[in-house]
């Protein structure tokens, strides 16, 4: 079961205690208060630079930065693939990372072409793409990739204050799984490991969180065919799966879910 390989994993690879703080806490419970530890995720700002540029600002979970930067990138349009990125350079002082991205020098000449000096990129702007058509998924692979995900939240186990993102290939078979404060943020991170491990083989992203705008064109962006989340989707996020050609389901919870795009993908 996929709950079990995840329980095997936890126990190879604990939480990660650099991700975490430990707090005291009042606590309130049968009728008085009490003195506990807590555990609460750390967020710290990240910049995105490139060719003398910001390109994005954002406060991330401070891990997994080049795998972030890398699915930023993707998202916004700017690569298609990890060979579009030379370099992500890493400078961290007064509490700010700051990443310089060296892009291949294609990317660089239609950056200087299309963007004006001191342009700040916004994901997803311009013309929506259209996914690939992808394939056929059965309505019990959702539910298996679902308890992969809740599985894989160690972070959000340990801690309540994370979100979390995972690409599958068919199987369904996990491809990437990433965890971080924002859900846009754990978006990038999964895309930029995916990008690493052959995106092309994925078939379904799934979102521990609410489906709005900025998270369904992301994964457009990303060209992924199905987008899943255990919440509910925004009107414009069901338009951009609708123009797009994306399935796009929400309230996937245990034995059920709502199908908002392109039913044809799903069979029971």
């Amino acid at each position: 079961m996929p709950s079990r390989f995840w329980e095997s994993e936890a126990r190879r690879n604990p939480v990660d205690h650099n991700a975490v703080q430990e707090v005291s806490i009042l606590r309130y419970q049968d009728g008085g208060f009490r003195e506990v530890l807590d555990h609460v995720i750390r967020e710290e700002p990240l910049e995105i630079w490139a060719q003398g540029r910001c390109l994005a600002r954002t406060v991330r979970l401070p891990r997994e930065d080049r795998e972030l930067v890398l699915g930023w990138c993707c998202c916004a349009g700017l690569v298609s693939s990890s060979a579009d990125i030379l370099e992500v350079r890493m400078r961290t002082g007064g509490g700010l990372t700051r990443a310089e991205v060296l892009f291949a020098p294609h990317v660089r000449s239609r950056l200087d072409r299309e963007r004006e000096p001191g342009f700040c990129v916004q994901e997803g702007t311009g013309a929506v793409p259209h996914v690939g058509q992808g394939c056929r998924i059965r309505a019990e692979d959702l539910f298996q990739a679902r308890d992969i995900l809740y599985s894989g939240q160690r972070l959000f186990q340990a801690t309540g204050g994370a979100h979390c993102a995972a690409i599958f290939a068919q199987g369904p078979r996990l491809l990437a799984l990433a965890e971080d404060v924002g859900r846009h943020n754990a978006l990038d991170k999964v895309v930029g490991k995916a990008l690493g491990a052959g995106i092309s083989e994925g078939v379904m992203m799934l979102m521990s969180s609410r489906l709005n705008s900025e998270v369904v064109g992301k994964a457009v962006w990303a060209g992924l065919p199905l987008l899943a989340g255990v919440s509910a989707p925004t009107d414009h996020g069901v338009h951009l799966a609708r123009q797009s050609g994306m399935t796009l389901i929400g309230f996937l919870r245990s034995g059920r879910f709502n199908l908002y795009t392109h039913p044809w993908r799903i069979t029971s």
